[in-house]
């Protein structure tokens, strides 16, 4: 007795222990499981946030990895909670302003009164213990950590006033994403280049003043404190209840200002035309002059129509990657006028005595102009989104081809890319022909994605050119469905597939009837021309069908489609085809006797399968219209009813067929019937 006493006694204390254990240890290591965690986040937050702050300058962007929630360890004989969650979410913050500003590099740019409406990006964890986890924000290229005794902690520094630079990053799109998971972010550079603008205060009496939207003044005031371009004093708030902002001002002195913006979640970038906000002069000298289009971030605008209406000759009719046209045969004292299609935006100079730079910079004109050729006509393009400035590049590979206009025999050239991420060249370089011209290939990367873009740049002697190429990796496809005769029981013939980035590496084409009805389908794996079987029970002679290419079998999205008129051919080249059969009683079929009258001669093949189509045993005849054949069969290959025989003419694939069932008896009959 004493022993079971002790062994309840034991058995007690050891639950006892396991719910201490449950109540006071999981909670404390699960707790620190949640920090660690929490600070490898606020890491690739930081990650995060040197990608935003790398695209004023010229940066592109990039994909981070950011963890949103962790699991635990596991554990034999306590229980964890589920793994915990958190949210990454942008939210609109409202408008940066700058006040009281000029310009000092020309009276086109229009920085007085400026403002721009930007978004913040917040990390809230949900954590199970460490309750008193801090939300992590993101404004401005400013990260903070945000606790809920509303102390703020900095990670890392403000960048928008940093002694006389002024940098201003503006963030745009709608994300939201709550995961227990690590989540990819990606941030596209909607607006970016190294152009900087220097700017001043108006008048003395009045300093440039900033504008900043945040949720969090303490910690913008704790670090614009520490700035000696801020003037003391000057920090307020500002904005409204819903939109609150911190106002500040600086001290009198010259500024350059840099600006861009980043695309987060679901944000695209407007039309080219829809951000032109001004045209600069960069070069005003003969015998040519430069001018750049720009948005209301002081950044180049490519693929804007130009038009010229003074004097000179546009080199190209659309703005290059750098914004930029040139005009060219000029002299002093002419006039350039330019507008921009679809836009109020123009401007007009007189052009000064001197050799224009041609964008070297340095005042003279290069030997001769290099210049990338309109790769438009290849098959790995898009033929409405491709001249000799930018290219959206639909395949894998496109070839490039530069050109100098005062032709250069045998003169070196070089080649190169901004991202090699997206594609690479090659060669690297090259030598002109007789023509004065080299053609290097670029590859797209197997990890390039849709709407990357990448600068693709050729050089030769003291000139160079860049075209912009875009990625798409959507998928396009054609094929061609022309009038065809077929025969009974047979295909019809779809050309000229071609098909690119679908997502396995190969398409479906599909036959419809008028009713579209599915009458034939076939995986294609390259382009090409293919024969697909179709249902000719399911159409009339006649009938116009439909070829259809999709990009996957589950027929999702639909890449082309064209339609033909089909004639079936009913001429049977079967005059007649009779068969004997004979049996032996309780053994099955011993022998089929097929007699036959063709329209011509023809090979004809005669089978004996079984009721599921399964081949049993054949024979040929060839070289003749008319003629009998007989197929023996004995022992194990004896067949019982029901049986079928079948007569196929080789060369068309035109059959007879008939199913013996027991009620038959023993022929002549006709298979044709």
């Amino acid at each position: 007795m004493s022993t079971v006493v002790g062994a309840v006694l034991m058995l007690g204390i050891l639950v006892s222990a396991l719910a201490l254990y449950q109540v006071n240890v999981v909670p404390d290591e699960n707790q620190a499981v949640e920090y660690e965690h929490n600070q490898q986040t606020q890491s690739q937050l930081q990650d995060l946030r040197n990608t935003v702050v790398s695209i004023p300058g010229g940066g592109s962007g990039g994909a981070d990895s950011v963890s949103l929630g962790t699991s635990y360890p596991p554990r034999s004989m306590t229980v964890n909670p589920p793994p915990s969650s958190g949210t990454l979410a942008s939210e609109s913050l409202g408008e940066i302003t700058i006040e009281n500003a000029t310009s000092i590099d020309g009276d086109e740019v229009p920085i007085e009164n400026w403002s721009r409406e930007t978004y913040g990006l917040t990390y809230t964890p949900g954590y199970n213990e460490y309750r008193n986890a801090p939300t992590t924000v993101l404004e401005h290229g400013f990260l903070y950590n945000h606790h809920s005794n509303n102390a703020t902690i900095p990670i890392g520094d403000q960048i928008v006033i940093d002694g006389d630079e002024i940098t201003i990053i503006t963030m745009t799109g709608n994300l939201s994403i709550s995961s227990s998971s690590t989540v990819s972010v990606q941030t596209r550079a909607f607006s970016t280049s190294s152009n900087t603008v220097s700017i001043n205060q108006t008048d003395e009496s009045n300093p440039i003043t900033i504008t900043l939207p945040t949720t969090n003044y303490e910690a913008w005031n704790d670090s614009l404190r520490e700035s000696d371009s801020v003037l003391e004093g000057s920090i307020e708030e500002a904005g409204t209840t819903d939109q609150p902002a911190i106002r500040f001002q600086l001290v009198n002195q010259s500024y350059s200002l840099q600006m861009a913006e980043v695309g987060i979640g679901d944000a695209t970038r407007a039309d080219a035309v829809d951000r032109v906000s001004y045209m600069t002069v960069v070069d005003e000298f003969a015998p040519t002059a430069i001018v750049e289009v720009r948005d209301v971030l002081n950044n180049p605008v490519r693929n804007v129509e130009i038009t010229n209406e003074g004097d000179g000759i546009l080199r190209s009719t659309s703005t290059g990657s750098d914004g930029q046209v040139r005009i060219d045969e000029l002299e002093a004292g002419d006039t350039v006028k330019l507008s921009i299609d679809g836009s109020d935006v123009d401007i007009e100079f007189e052009v000064r005595a001197g050799s224009g730079s041609g964008g070297e910079g340095d005042g003279a004109s290069p030997a001769y102009w290099v210049d990338w050729q309109d790769p438009s006509g290849q098959d790995s393009v898009d033929e409405g989104e491709c001249n000799e400035n930018a290219c959206v590049v639909t395949g894998n590979e496109i070839n490039l081809t530069m050109e100098t206009d005062d032709v250069a025999d045998g003169a070196r050239v070089e080649f190169s890319v901004n991202n090699t991420s997206v594609g690479t060249v090659s060669p690297n370089t090259g030598w002109t022909d007789s023509a004065g011209t080299n053609t290097t290939t670029f590859t797209v990367s197997d990890v390039a994605e849709d709407g990357d873009s990448v600068k693709v740049f050729t050089s030769s002697g003291s000139d160079g050119d860049t075209i912009t190429l875009t990625i798409s990796r959507e998928a396009d496809g054609a094929l061609t469905f022309n009038d065809q005769s077929v025969q009974p029981e047979g295909a019809v013939e779809v050309e000229g597939v071609w098909f690119s980035n679908t997502h396995n590496g190969d398409a479906t084409v599909v036959i419809e009837n008028s009713t579209e009805t599915v009458i034939g389908e076939r995986t294609v794996d390259a382009n090409g021309d293919y024969s697909i079987e179709v249902d000719h029970d399911s159409f009339d002679s006649d009938e116009e069908l439909t070829a259809i290419l999709y990009e996957n079998e589950n027929r999702t999205n639909e890449l082309e489609r064209d339609t033909a008129a089909v004639v079936v051919n009913s001429t049977s080249q079967f005059e007649s085809v009779s068969v004997v059969v004979e049996e032996h009683q309780n053994q099955g079929l011993e022998s089929a006797t097929f007699s036959y009258n063709l329209s011509e001669e023809a090979t004809v093949e005669f089978r004996i399968l079984d009721e599921n189509g399964e081949f049993i045993k054949s024979v040929q005849n060839s070289g003749s219209s008319a003629g009998s054949v007989t197929i023996s069969l004995n022992g194990n290959n004896r067949e019982t009813r029901p049986y079928l025989l079948e007569a196929e003419i080789i060369d068309t694939g035109e059959v007879c067929s008939r199913m013996i069932e027991n009620s038959d008896g023993e022929g002549p009959f006709d298979i044709c019937d």
